[in-house]
């Protein structure tokens, strides 16, 4: 039997397959165990972040019940909780710098932590979604006690800029399909896996036919952190 490039007796190397694969399971669970903590300790950060939200920015989820959607995290449990209208709010996705929150069936919250190089700090960006049913978006920024920055760290986006036309597509049908999508909302994403925000045209509620055509007139446009602003 070979193990690795030595050659050694049937049960000599059984004995040291064995030991070669045990050997390797308390590696990985060593590396495992290593992790989880910086893995829990990050997500406590994002929590602790969002618990401190100012109410003016939730109304109707108090720090109570951001205090158990956080608790529900760290134990491991389902984090949902009941707001003050009734309707059930949740965490979606969290990790190291990122928190998705339903807040209710017509409002999603975002909200990613992104270092300054400059400052040497960090700040909060905040997406608020809203469902009318077309979705539109609002982006905001933090400094991390929550006291709102007056730059603007995303480049301007207009809607025309958000649109394609395809070459298979007539000047008259392209300038029927654009029509279906006045008032044109722009509905922003941040990325949960890297410091990304997406910008993109919101569909309104228009027969399936036709929202297969409009997607194909939708483009997207990505920025990336760069230390200072998304660019």
């Amino acid at each position: 039997i070979y193990i690795g490039r030595m050659l050694v007796p049937p049960c000599a190397g059984v004995r040291l397959l064995y030991k070669y694969v045990f050997m390797r399971k308390i590696i990985f669970s060593l590396l495992l165990m290593a992790l989880l903590p910086s893995m829990s300790i990050a997500q406590e950060a994002v929590s602790r972040v969002f618990i401190s939200m100012p109410d003016s920015i939730l109304p109707y989820l108090d720090a109570s019940q951001r205090q158990e959607l956080a608790d529900d995290i760290a134990q491991k449990e389902k984090p949902i909780v009941v707001n003050s209208l009734g309707d059930t709010t949740r965490i979606d996705n969290i990790s190291t710098d990122y928190m998705k929150l339903y807040c209710n069936k017509a409002h999603t919250i975002e909200m990613k932590i992104l270092p300054r190089v400059q400052e040497k700090d960090s700040i909060i960006c905040l997406v608020n979604t809203y469902n009318g049913p077309a979705e539109e978006s609002d982006i905001t920024f933090f400094d991390m006690a929550w006291q709102k920055l007056n730059q603007n760290l995303t480049p301007s986006v207009k809607p025309q800029q958000l649109l394609a036309k395809p070459d298979t597509l007539s000047d008259e049908d392209y300038s029927s399909l654009a029509e279906l999508l006045d008032p044109t909302l722009i509905k922003i994403n941040l990325s949960p896996k890297s410091r990304t925000v997406t910008y993109q045209l919101s569909i309104p509620a228009v027969p399936n036919d036709k929202k297969k055509l409009l997607e194909a007139l939708l483009s997207q446009m990505n920025f990336n952190w760069d230390g200072e602003r998304f660019n």
